[in-house]
């Protein structure tokens, strides 16, 4: 039974790009957080060569991230690659929905998460995605958003075999980047396969929709990719 979300886990993998975090960081703590009763941000390093969790700490704390977060670090002992790695920091995680944010990448306002717990509330939603906005030398590309306005009618209604079709025989049009998942439904489906090494996303998108469960589409801005 799918529940109110009282609770949020921000997940940031990263790989030889820690220090890019500051991005992530500054934008985390611009957010007009929603009333719920916790909020954690998990960063997991995937055995980078140079990882320094104390300069992350440090960085955290420049940015105030411990004020508004129940801040944590994990670093794998060897690399395991980006699936095995978000499935690790799910398994550890207590939020009722996940988000993602690479540390690169910046949430595209400062009431993302707000509108994303809103809409997984109002929408009894298991899996939700939004609009990524490519950001390519400083410059936002808002013409090539992900998914396009020319496919949201691929979400609308209870019938989603031409979003499938759509995924499997054309080309995916959804980023994992900002796509939002209730703990529930990988209760159900179960976590992202590791068969795969770097690409979660997609699979999990395929048995998903195979298995009944629909991808909702929050028409707004929500990542600076």
């Amino acid at each position: 039974m799918v529940t109110s979300v009282n609770s949020i886990s921000i997940i940031s993998l990263t790989y030889n790009n820690w220090r890019l975090l500051d991005n992530a960081f500054r934008s985390l703590v611009s957010q007009q957080l929603p009333k719920v009763s916790f909020i954690e941000y998990i960063v997991v390093d995937d055995a980078s060569s140079d990882f320094n969790a104390g300069e992350v700490h440090d960085l955290a704390l420049k940015y105030g991230v411990g004020d508004k977060f129940d801040f944590s670090i994990r670093q794998n002992a060897r690399n395991i690659g980006t699936v095995a790695s978000f499935n690790g920091a799910i398994q550890v995680s207590k939020g009722d929905v996940i988000i993602p944010l690479a540390g690169d990448d910046c949430f595209a306002g400062p009431n993302v998460i707000s509108a994303v717990v809103d809409f997984f509330n109002k929408n009894n939603s298991l899996i939700v995605t939004g609009l990524r906005v490519p950001v390519i030398n400083g410059k936002v590309h808002e013409n090539d958003l992900i998914p396009d306005v020319k496919y949201h009618w691929l979400f609308e209604g209870d019938e989603q075999k031409p979003l499938l079709e759509q995924l499997c025989l054309k080309k995916n049009i959804i980023s994992g980047a900002s796509t939002y998942y209730r703990r529930e439904v990988f209760e159900l489906l179960g976590k992202f396969d590791e068969n795969y090494r770097l690409l979660e996303d997609f699979p999990f998108y395929e048995k998903a929709l195979n298995n009944g469960v629909k991808i909702e589409l929050l028409k707004e801005k929500t990542l600076l990719y």
